[in-house]
C-alpha cells in the first residue's frame, strides 16, 4: 500500500525546513493544492512514491518508518475474546461490590429507622408526662409596704471612673508589588504573534497540549501588559511550520519566518 506522509513528515525525514520544501514541490511539478487530505483539507500529503522520488533525485538518505504487519485474523480474535473475558471479570467484581454497597446502606437505613422510631417513643412519652403533671401553685406575693424613712446617705467614697485610652488601628502593612522583568527581545508574546496570523486561541492551546508547540513560561511585562507565555526562534519556526498551511492563515510583515517563506 502507497503509503501518505502530511508535509511536516516529509519535511523531517528528508532533514530540511519549509522553505526548501516548497521550492523541491515546485522542481518536481507537485501542485500542493491537490495534495490535500479528504477528510482534511487543511492536511496536505505526499505518496511513499512521491517522497521517495524527491529523496533519491537529490540524493539524501531515506529512512521510511516500519509499517506494521498485520496480525492474523484468528490471533485478533483471541485477543479480541481475551480483551472480553477481562472485561466481564471486571464486571462482575464492579457489581459484586455495588450489590454489597447496597446491603451496607439497607443495613444503616433500617438502623436509623430503629432509631427514629424510638425517639417518637421517647417524645411521645415526655408530652404524656407533661399533660398529667398538675401546674404548681405559685406563693402569694407580700404587698410593699411603706417607709417613711428617708434612704439612708451613703458616706463611703465614690468610686472614680477612668476612661480608657482610645483604641488605635495597627498600622497597615504595604505590600510590595513583586517587580516583573521586561520581556526579553529574543521572546515575543505569544498571543501577539497568534493574532498577527489569525490563529485562534483554541488551536493553540491544542498544539501546546500536544506537546507540538514550544513555549517559553514566565513572569514579564511587555508594553505595559503582563506576558506569561512567550516564543523564541525555535517555537516561531514551529508555529509557522504547524499553521502555515492552516484556513484563515495570514502573513505578517513583522513576522521573520514569513519574511522568509516569502523569500
Amino acid at each position: 500500500m502507497n503509503r501518505r506522509f502530511n508535509f511536516s513528515q516529509c519535511v523531517t525525514l528528508l532533514d530540511t525546513n519549509f522553505k526548501t520544501f516548497k521550492r523541491w514541490l515546485t522542481e518536481d511539478g507537485i501542485d500542493a493544492e491537490q495534495q490535500q487530505n479528504r477528510a482534511d483539507s487543511r492536511e496536505k500529503y505526499l505518496t511513499e512514491d512521491q517522497l521517495v522520488a524527491m529523496a533519491r533525485k537529490r540524493e539524501i538518505p531515506l529512512q521510511l518508518p516500519e509499517e506494521r504487519k498485520g496480525e492474523s485474523t484468528s490471533a485478533k480474535i483471541l485477543a479480541g475474546l481475551a480483551g472480553m473475558d477481562s472485561r466481564i471479570t471486571t464486571l462482575e467484581q464492579q457489581i459484586t461490590g455495588r450489590f454489597d454497597q447496597v446491603d451496607t446502606q439497607l443495613a444503616q437505613l433500617q438502623t436509623l429507622a430503629e432509631i427514629q422510631h424510638q425517639m417518637e417513643q421517647l417524645m411521645a412519652e415526655v408530652q404524656r408526662l407533661r399533660t398529667s403533671t398538675p401546674p404548681q401553685e405559685r406563693p402569694p406575693v407580700p404587698a410593699p409596704q411603706a417607709s417613711n424613712a428617708a434612704p439612708a446617705i451613703s458616706t463611703s467614697t465614690p468610686r472614680t471612673t477612668t476612661t480608657p485610652p482610645p483604641l488605635t488601628r495597627p498600622a497597615r502593612r504595604k505590600r510590595k508589588a513583586k517587580a516583573r522583568k521586561l520581556l526579553p527581545a529574543t521572546l515575543t508574546p505569544l498571543a501577539s504573534f497568534r493574532q498577527a496570523h489569525g490563529i485562534s486561541e483554541k488551536a493553540v492551546e491544542i498544539a501546546i497540549q500536544k506537546n507540538r508547540l514550544a513555549v517559553k513560561r514566565g513572569a514579564w511585562v511587555h508594553e505595559h501588559r503582563s506576558i506569561g507565555l512567550a516564543l523564541d526562534r525555535q517555537g516561531q519556526q514551529q508555529f509557522h511550520e504547524l499553521f502555515s498551511e492552516h484556513a484563515g492563515f495570514e502573513r505578517s510583515d513583522d513576522c521573520p519566518m514569513c519574511a522568509l517563506s516569502a523569500g
